[in-house]
């Protein structure tokens, strides 16, 4: 049976250095265990063993066999504190061509001695073929590449300062624009706001102005009918016809119907009627007198008390007027 040394050779590197610091100098007779302590010098180059099984405290004789050969020891990482971080390790190639670098980290690194012999042992990892052949290539770090590295670093700073400021641009432009646009907004309702008080007021005016002459008109027509005397109701009696009151007949049928006089002349025709306030009763007639082919007619405003109306049993209706076409056209003119 074999037998093995489990420590890290980190520990057993800085074995001496614990001793001399018990001691308290920079400089002290150091006292080395062959059986413990491993020279760096010949780690350098040494070679370093995988195998996915785990180390036990003993080994059968021959299973390094079974132990995959990875390479040997080109360098070693040492921190400022004096410990062993890790060795580099030289993987692949051929005579050192295409060989790349990895980094073995102190702890993984299982030291198995072989025999009584302190100088003969083998450096082992635990790990498979494929952890090895994915290993991370370990680059030693230059000034060229550091100051490489904080230029990339800056060129990052300043392109997110750029994006930061163009960002804030952007924003200030969208800003600007929005409200540009609540301003152009706002203006075209105020303007449309005033176009339509405009054009209400001006309908309100219109309104006015046509309600004044509609008022105008009607006292105009007031004065008239207080100015002109008022006429007879004619009783004319024809073969044939009979007084129909003004509720028995209809608009169309008294619109254009020939009124005449109590000589059974011709006086004019009924241009319309005028109702009242409520358009349930007829107020006035208005009768169109004189004038050649309803060209220079003069419309005259009688009420219904002075007119006659007639209808013949096959519905032909006359109204008359107790008056001449020359008197009704020394009335007042009837403003409509």
């Amino acid at each position: 049976m074999r037998r093995f040394l489990m420590g890290s050779t980190a520990a057993l590197l800085i074995a001496g250095g614990a001793y001399a610091e018990t001691h308290g100098g920079a400089f002290a007779e150091m006292q080395s265990d062959p059986q413990t302590t491993l020279w760096a010098s010949d780690l350098l180059g040494a070679r370093i063993y995988a195998t996915e099984a785990e180390v036990e405290g003993t080994y059968e004789a021959g299973a390094e066999a079974e132990w995959d050969d990875l390479g040997e020891i080109n360098d070693m990482v040492i921190g400022q504190d004096g410990q062993v971080e890790a060795v580099i390790l030289g993987i692949g190639g051929f005579l050192g061509i295409g060989e790349r670098d990895v980094a073995v980290d102190m702890d993984a690194l299982r030291v198995v001695r072989d025999g009584e012999d302190p100088t003969d042992y083998f450096l082992v990892v635990q790990a498979s073929r494929a952890m090895v052949e994915q290993a991370p290539e370990y680059m030693r770090p230059t000034m060229a590449a550091m100051d490489a590295e904080m230029e990339t670093v800056e060129a990052e700073a300043e392109e997110a300062a750029a994006e930061t400021e163009a960002a804030a641009e952007e924003a200030a432009a969208e800003t600007e624009a929005a409200a540009e646009e609540v301003a152009a907004e706002t203006e075209a309702a105020a303007e449309e706001v005033a176009a339509e008080t405009e054009a209400a007021a001006e309908e309100v005016a219109a309104e006015t102005e046509e309600a004044a002459a509609e008022t105008e008109a009607m006292a105009e027509n007031a004065a008239a009918d207080m100015e002109r005397t008022m006429l007879t109701r004619p009783e004319v009696e024809l073969d044939g016809f009979a007084n129909v009151e003004m509720g028995e007949l209809t608009t169309e049928e008294l619109t254009g119907t020939p009124v005449y006089g109590s000589d059974d002349t011709s006086v004019g025709e009924i241009g319309s009627l005028i109702l009242s306030d409520d358009g349930k009763t007829i107020e006035r007639v208005v009768i169109d007198v004189g004038g050649f082919l309803g060209i220079g007619e003069k419309p005259i405003a009688v009420t219904l008390d002075e007119l006659q109306i007639l209808r013949s049993a096959d519905g032909d209706v006359r109204v008359y007027i107790d008056s001449t076409e020359e008197a009704l056209e020394q009335q007042p003119a009837y403003e409509g």
